[in-house]
């Protein structure tokens, strides 16, 4: 679910997407980051060593500024040749994953309207963006009107009988008001009235407490690598 999304992302800005040497994944998402991303590599195939180097110099020949590499798990081969490279290694994102097939329970939070929105009239270019990501839906919060916070959902195939969140914001002011359990399980809903039998995220820190009160059950952790460019 998580190359779906960032693929959909970069195509959606004015990206591209290719694949290296080695037949891994790569993303250019020109906004807001200026950033490019290697995508959960395998086993480097023979003949293949300087697949990274290749889709590194494809990268910031394109104007990436952030270029990173995001693994499913520890790895240290591939560890040691990026950072060869001159990335290091960063944040490590928590996968969860929630069952749907029991149903999923209402989450109304005081004060607090949840919506699929067609339009976010108070999103930048790169929220617009955003919009026309067939696969994605937009979730958001307004208390009194205003913006309080958004989540989106990637719906994910059916063959694959499983969603994606992803972004889940809540603006400072609105925090501790249940606004991001309210989007979590709107969108949880909408995932399983598709059909899907569980809904899939990363955490961090500071989420991984909410998704598991709501039931999201520990898959496994990721490993992520960055090279920040210097201006």
């Amino acid at each position: 679910m998580q190359t779906a999304w960032l693929t959909g992302v970069a195509r959606a800005t004015g990206g591209e997407v290719w694949s290296d040497a080695a037949g891994a994944t790569w993303t250019w998402t020109p906004q807001p980051h200026a950033e490019a991303l290697l995508l959960f590599p395998g086993p480097r195939p023979a003949g293949s060593a300087d697949a990274i180097a290749g889709g590194l110099e494809r990268a910031l020949g394109g104007g990436a500024r952030i270029v990173g590499c995001w693994s499913t798990g520890r790895d240290d081969a591939l560890g040691a040749e990026l950072e060869a490279h001159g990335f290091e290694a960063g944040w490590r994102p928590h996968w969860m994953a929630l069952g749907l097939a029991a149903g999923v329970p209402e989450a109304a939070a005081v004060g607090v309207a949840v919506t699929q929105p067609a339009e976010v009239p108070e999103w930048d270019d790169y929220g617009q963006a955003l919009l026309t990501i067939a696969a994605a839906r937009p979730f958001v919060a307004r208390v009194d009107g205003a913006l309080a916070g958004f989540a989106w959902l990637h719906e994910g195939s059916a063959e694959a009988a499983v969603s994606g969140l992803f972004d889940v914001v809540v603006f400072p002011r609105y925090r501790r008001r249940g606004i991001g359990r309210a989007l979590t399980l709107a969108a949880a809903r909408a995932a399983a009235a598709l059909g899907r039998r569980a809904l899939v995220l990363n955490a961090t820190g500071d989420g991984r407490a909410l998704y598991a009160a709501l039931g999201f059950a520990t898959l496994g952790e990721g490993r992520t690598w960055w090279r920040h460019e210097r201006s």
